[in-house]
């Protein structure tokens, strides 16, 4: 009998080592002295499931969060109850990518946008009977300073429309030229011509003869004689503006054998010279019906006249034209002077 007592004993005792052993997260309602069972997997559930979450290394959430386990397997560390963010009846965010999600470019503020326009032109380029203007150079305010190069031959004219603003009547000359000329190639066959039509654009929209800095253009290129005048009219230093510079920029690589500047005159027509070119001066004067003078460019500081004649060695005219009532009229009155200013023959048998 006291061995049957003994080993009923004994299994009683092996039978409550067992149910004491249970797994994570399973609360012990056990009131026995006996010892509770561990918190921990015992060693022979090793090869059990780990329990786990919606959201933390679940197959159909493995990517989903940073939070997950080890892909060993193994209990999860972490909330009791997941926050609704990793739920899986939570709404899901949807995935943000840049190639997709990226704002449209905006330009920054003030950014010029280039302007279509704004290509060489040549002779090559002309289609038609209109003439196609070069917009690359800009003023000070950003308007175009619209250039032309007619023409392949030896002798190489500029001609350019007033440096001040206010001689709106020069400008309408050089178009109505370069309108002739490109229907009448014939007549500047020996020549190459390049034409500015407004040299100082921002004083023709003001009707000004200064440019929007107050500079009087015509006093600031980088001559032999430039000095400061008051009130800033020849500007800090010589080129300092951006319509000279893009003046002596267009002067320098066309390198003229001959420049002429046409402005308007309130009075009777004169052509003023500078260099050796006296019989040219008179010739263009008898079709104006103007005077001739020598000089004047040469006299004044920073004038295109004087850079011309310093710095590229090339003689000049200035014709100061009466003011007609349109360019129309302008143009009638001055169309064979200004053609026989293109015509290098012209000037030969004047003895140029």
């Amino acid at each position: 009998m006291k061995v049957a007592a003994i080993a009923v004993v004994g299994s009683l005792v092996v039978l409550c080592g067992c149910a004491g052993n249970r797994g994570y997260g399973q609360s012990s309602s056990s009131s026995s002295g006996s010892g509770g069972g561990s918190l921990l997997p015992s060693p022979s559930s090793a090869g059990s499931t780990a329990p786990s979450f919606p959201g933390f290394g679940s197959p159909a959430n493995d990517s989903s969060s940073s939070y997950k386990p080890s892909k060993g397997g193994g209990p999860v560390l972490g909330f009791p109850e997941l926050p609704a963010a990793f739920q899986d009846d939570a709404p899901r965010r949807p995935t943000r990518t840049a190639q997709f999600q990226a704002p449209d470019p905006q330009p920054r503020a003030g950014r010029k946008t280039s302007n279509p326009d704004a290509r060489a032109i040549s002779s090559a380029d002309l289609s038609g009977d209109t003439p196609a203007w070069n917009r690359f150079y800009r003023s000070t305010d950003r308007r175009p300073i619209e250039s032309m190069t007619l023409g392949a031959g030896p002798a190489r004219i500029a001609i350019l429309g007033s440096m001040h603003g206010d001689e709106t009547q020069s400008a309408g000359l050089v178009a109505e030229l370069a309108n002739y000329l490109v229907q009448h190639p014939q007549q500047f066959s020996g020549a190459t011509v390049l034409l500015v039509k407004t040299p100082n654009p921002d004083g023709f929209d003001a009707r000004s003869p200064f440019n929007i800095h107050g500079v009087d253009l015509n006093r600031n290129f980088p001559s032999a004689n430039w000095k400061l005048l008051e009130h800033n009219r020849a500007g800090a230093k010589a080129r300092s503006e951006a319509e000279t510079q893009v003046a002596v920029r267009l002067l320098t690589d066309f390198h003229p054998s001959l420049l002429v500047h046409l402005k308007d005159s309130r009075r009777g027509g004169v052509v003023n010279f500078e260099g050796n070119i006296r019989s040219r001066a008179e010739q263009i004067a008898g079709l104006i019906s103007g005077q001739v003078v020598q000089g004047l460019g040469e006299k004044t500081s920073g004038s295109v006249e004087s850079f011309a004649l310093s710095r590229l060695s090339c003689p000049s005219l200035t014709l100061l034209l009466a003011r007609e009532s349109d360019d129309e009229a302008a143009w009638a009155r001055n169309q064979q002077a200004l053609v026989s200013l293109c015509d290098p023959s012209a000037g030969q048998a004047a003895g140029q």
